[in-house]
């Protein structure tokens, strides 16, 4: 029996689905920062605008300095803000597509309510069984609350013989790491999202970091899933490397509930084959523990 999780794209920020081609970026290259509304009326006058998708207040936007998108790998620099536009400095190579990430770790999301999108994905995922919710971003328990609260509504609405699914936090910031223990009250269990977690924080810090939630979680008895960066290097090669085996072998021995696997199931050249990996390799050692 497989389980059917539903993965909220909560207050995410992305390249936004209107651009029509990918974007080429180099070093010291320009790009404008706008949004949707802008680009849609200037994209055939200005160039190098890339539009961003977002439901809240564009000036959050205005008002930060620094962007990176790829694990960092291309970075944003802002240099100059006007109307809803913000111009950047590209620091970094690659091609920037429709729906990828954009990483702001100073952006606080405290305030931020729930998307008319998440709305419309709750009801999508109760009306289809769905078994858990993941919510992403979570950084208070205001954030799990809002979405319990919205669950009960639709429930008493049109029947409450409709399933319930439970709802687990994603962990991927560090208002998310400040507030663990009253995100962890609230929540039916913890998914801990490395891939944009790992962007916010040191990554001295985080063998230590995850340390301490395994440890924490154990004690809560409450279902622990690690999501990103599990075994990456098998979306375009046969081997994983001995780090990847390394770590899901200790998530293991640590009795770790789940694991998430993004980009080798997502653009990986092989993702059938990922998947029976991971399978295996859980299933020959969870016999010897």
């Amino acid at each position: 029996e497989v389980n059917i999780i539903y993965d909220l794209q909560g207050q995410k920020i992305r390249v936004s689905g209107i651009i029509d081609s990918e974007i080429h970026l180099n070093d010291n290259k320009r790009v404008i920062f706008c949004s949707e509304e802008y680009y849609k009326v200037n994209k055939n006058i200005e160039k190098g605008l890339i539009p961003i998708d977002i439901e809240f207040d564009f000036n959050i936007i205005v008002e930060q300095d620094y962007f990176s998108v790829k694990n960092d790998r291309i970075v944003f620099i802002k240099e100059w803000v006007k109307d809803d536009c913000v111009c950047c400095k590209v620091k970094g190579k690659g091609i920037l597509r429709a729906k990828n990430g954009i990483n702001i770790k100073s952006l606080s999301r405290a305030n931020l309510i729930l998307t008319e999108r998440d709305k419309q994905d709750i009801v999508y995922a109760i009306n289809n069984d769905v078994d858990t919710i993941y919510i992403s971003y979570v950084v208070n328990a205001a954030n799990v609350k809002s979405v319990k609260n919205y669950i009960n509504k639709y429930l008493k609405k049109n029947g409450m013989n409709l399933r319930r699914p439970k709802i687990y936090s994603k962990i991927e910031n560090y208002e998310g790491i400040e507030n663990f223990e009253e995100i962890l009250k609230v929540s039916d269990g913890i998914v801990l999202g490395r891939g944009d977690l790992a962007v916010e924080i040191n990554s001295i810090e985080y063998p230590v970091l995850q340390e301490k939630i395994i440890n924490r979680m154990k004690r809560s008895k409450k279902p622990l899933v690690i999501a990103t960066h599990i075994l990456e290097s098998l979306a375009y090669r046969s081997k994983p490397s001995i780090s990847e085996t390394s770590d899901l072998y200790h998530f293991i021995k640590n009795k770790v509930d789940g694991i998430v696997l993004v980009t080798e199931t997502s653009v990986g050249r092989n993702p059938g084959y990922v998947v029976g990996f991971a399978n295996k390799f859980i299933t020959e050692y969870c016999s010897e523990n």
